[in-house]
């Protein structure tokens, strides 16, 4: 029936076997096809022999159900490689039928012949792909999203290939607009760099990776996800995709943040507290090691705080306190970290900030502080403070750079205060 060069024995088997079979040249050419090849591939024998590639109208798809570019093809891998592919799965979809048929394929060439050809078998599993993957992961109630291997350090990359339904109903992002582009359109102003860095290294070294990210739906909304990313493997060995199972975990989030607020931060000036500021310096620290940055403290006491209390009464002081909060907030700069350590005793980090910057940041809020006025009934309450700075150019020692600055801002208090002096 067909123009193969096989033995009547040999054609009478492929003819009548379950598997598809198609047999190419080493350029790719179609020599031959069993019925059941041309049955799954919707194909007759005249449109299949010869054919190098398939038509346009045809896309050969990867689990995923990403559009093969022509150098993906099976064929056209094991003929580059020189390697068999082993229980492969793809899908086949034409223009006439668009829901795809799925196979599972292996393809070898086959050096007993000269000159040499490759053979390519495969087995429909379309019903198998329907139950497994539509039926459970569609209809997960956990955000899934599936990404290309490659690509990771490219600006666009690596391309999401699937999401399901729960994906889209967390993000608010249709399947159209998200297939083809990076998960990176997901993030935002606040989501953490520490763990979209910890996340890239998992990747790059092919391993899982479970991490907690703030994300920003389509509208702007922040929301938290538990994320596991895993890669998904080709024949056991080579990394194709990385798959991610997101759980939206925003309410427990809040809750968290709200009681790490509540530990770590003043009630009176809504400034970091000593252990808050131990806490978030040690994350900031560790950035500026890694990019080789260095900072700057600034040590600062309000001048004659106990007579102000005495004076005026602890409601005034408090009010003292909290002025003196908004304005340390107000002249910092967007990436410092300003703390209240107890009483009149206040700190500035200054990441990435020398010692002439840190003493102008410091100057600047030495002046603004003497024009501040605090009603106390019908007296107004004015003060000073004293401030000294360090510096540590590798940001590696810490609880020396606030000792130099605590030493500077005793030199300050004894040259007469309400002035900034450096260690």
């Amino acid at each position: 029936m067909h123009q193969a060069p096989l033995s009547f024995d040999l054609a009478m088997l492929l003819d009548n076997l379950a598997a598809g079979v198609i047999v190419h040249a080493m350029d790719t050419r179609i020599l031959y096809a069993n019925p059941r090849a041309l049955q799954l591939l919707h194909m007759t024998w005249d449109q299949a022999v010869g054919r190098q590639d398939l038509a346009p109208d045809w896309h050969l798809l990867d689990e995923f159900g990403g559009v093969l570019a022509p150098a993906q093809y099976p064929v056209n891998r094991v003929i580059q490689s020189g390697q068999p592919l082993t229980e492969l799965v793809i899908g086949a979809r034409c223009a006439e039928d668009p829901a795809p048929t799925w196979v599972v394929l292996n393809a070898f060439i086959d050096k007993s012949q000269q000159p040499q050809r490759v053979v390519v078998t495969f087995s429909d599993i379309s019903q198998y792909r329907r139950l497994q993957f539509r039926d459970i992961v569609d209809r997960a109630f956990d955000a899934v999203m599936v990404c290309e291997a490659k690509h990771l350090d490219a600006p666009d990359g690596p391309r999401i290939v699937y999401v399901n339904d729960a994906f889209c109903q967390l993000s608010g992002y249709s399947r159209e607009e998200v297939l083809g582009k990076t998960p990176r359109i997901m993030q935002g102003p606040q989501s953490e760099r520490a763990s979209r860095d910890r996340i890239r290294a998992a990747l790059q070294a092919q391993q899982p990776v479970r991490e907690t990210l703030l994300n920003y739906d389509k509208h702007g909304t922040p929301y938290w996800v538990d994320v596991s990313i895993f890669a998904l493997r080709e024949h056991g060995d080579q990394v194709t995709h990385f798959a991610a199972f997101e759980r939206d975990v925003t309410e427990a989030k809040r809750t968290e943040l709200a009681q790490r607020d509540a530990a770590q931060l003043d009630p009176l000036t809504g400034l970091l507290n000593r252990r808050g500021f131990a806490d978030v310096s040690a994350g900031v620290l560790q950035g500026l090691r890694a990019s080789r940055q260095g900072c700057a403290v600034v040590a600062i006491d309000l001048d004659f705080f106990k007579s102000v209390n005495d004076r005026f009464g602890h409601a005034a002081g408090d009010q003292v306190l909290r002025e003196f909060g908004v304005l340390m907030k107000q002249v910092a700069r967007k990436d410092d970290l300003c703390a209240r350590f107890g009483g009149e005793e206040f700190v500035m980090l200054l990441p990435g900030a020398g010692r002439d910057q840190a003493m102008e940041v410091a100057e600047r809020l030495r002046v603004r502080a003497a024009q501040v006025r605090v009603a106390a009934g019908a007296e107004w309450v004015s003060f000073t403070l004293s401030a000294g700075v360090a510096a540590d150019d590798i940001a590696d020692h810490l609880d020396k750079t606030l000792m130099d600055a605590d030493a500077a801002l005793y030199r300050a208090k004894a040259a007469g205060r309400n002035r900034v002096e450096h260690g």
